[in-house]
């Protein structure tokens, strides 16, 4: 489903039908699948990504030193971090205007990181203004998109909970910029839940949404009732896409941790076995010295 984000998060009064006890359950699952784990796991939708598709990718990727993001990286992530800090400016000290926000977000050093405040000071000053204008209208283009996020009592910033330990394991819900609506558990099931939306820089796809899985079921289990559905926004092009959160979806995230977490005691305990070569090489830090000599990477230069 697409279209602008006012629609997309539309709450339905239906029932979820998640009986009470259902998180308590999954919970139990997953800490019997944790036990024997590594200390200090934690697992973001990425890391269950990597360990499925390929263990040695998984592996090469957290015993690897980071790769830097380039320009194109750094713009995107500033796009979303502005819009979510307007935000936050606006739940606090009410809205400025976003051409005035933006320019005094940008020369306070201390909202940037390192490399993004070294690009941003080499940039000249027409390059500079022309970043100001885009970002000021990509924040007014979500404004008018959906009304309803200037509404601090109507949206939260952010996901309920970004962490969770469950067994010693700890999930990571990341993906999630604003949560609209509530988590409620009536007489027997659990009633509408919440909206989980995500803002990017790029046009909204199908795949932003499954990578929210982990961030649905980190708020699942943080509130006891699952979430109605997931809302990914680009910032970009003003308009998104949205998926119910159906039972099948977060059981087959639920399945992916523990077969994951599964993977990762097998690779602590005697190391990488088995390699899967695929298009994932390219972005591989093996990729030059694959163990089973049979890397794609070569195949995927792009």
């Amino acid at each position: 489903m697409a279209g602008k984000l006012e629609g997309l998060v539309v709450p339905v009064m239906e029932p979820l039908g998640y009986r009470h006890g259902w998180a308590g359950e999954v919970n139990r699952r997953i800490s019997e699948a944790a036990q024997g784990a590594p200390e200090g796991l934690e697992l973001a939708w990425t890391d269950v990504n990597k360990v499925l598709t390929c263990p040695g990718w998984w592996e090469a990727t957290r015993t690897s030193e980071p790769v830097p993001p380039n320009i194109i990286d750094l713009h995107r992530s500033l796009i979303v971090d502005i819009a979510t800090a307007y935000l936050e400016e606006n739940a606090v000290w009410g809205a400025p205007s976003p051409i005035d926000f933006v320019r005094e977000y940008l020369s306070n050093e201390v909202n940037f990181d390192p490399l993004t405040a070294t690009w941003l000071f080499l940039l000249d000053e027409l390059a500079r203004t022309e970043l100001a204008n885009g970002l000021a209208a990509r924040i007014s283009l979500m404004v008018s998109s959906w009304p309803q996020v200037m509404d601090a009592t109507q949206v939260s910033l952010g996901p309920v909970i970004e962490n969770l330990s469950v067994g010693g394991v700890r999930l990571r819900g990341e993906h999630v910029d604003a949560v609209y609506g509530d988590s409620r558990l009536g007489v027997e099931v659990a009633w509408p839940g919440a909206v989980l939306v995500r803002f990017v820089a790029e046009r909204a796809t199908p795949e932003h949404l499954e990578q929210m899985d982990m961030a649905a079921l980190v708020h699942a289990l943080a509130t006891g009732c699952p979430p109605q559905r997931v809302v990914v926004y680009s910032l970009s092009t003003g308009d998104g896409i949205g998926m119910d959160v159906e039972r099948e979806w977060l059981e087959m995230t639920i399945g992916g941790v523990i077969a994951a977490i599964d993977d990762i005691k097998e690779i602590d305990a005697h190391g990488v076995k088995e390699l899967n070569p695929d298009e994932h090489c390219v972005f591989c830090p093996w990729k030059d010295e694959c163990a089973a000599n049979e890397s794609e990477a070569d195949e995927y230069p792009f």
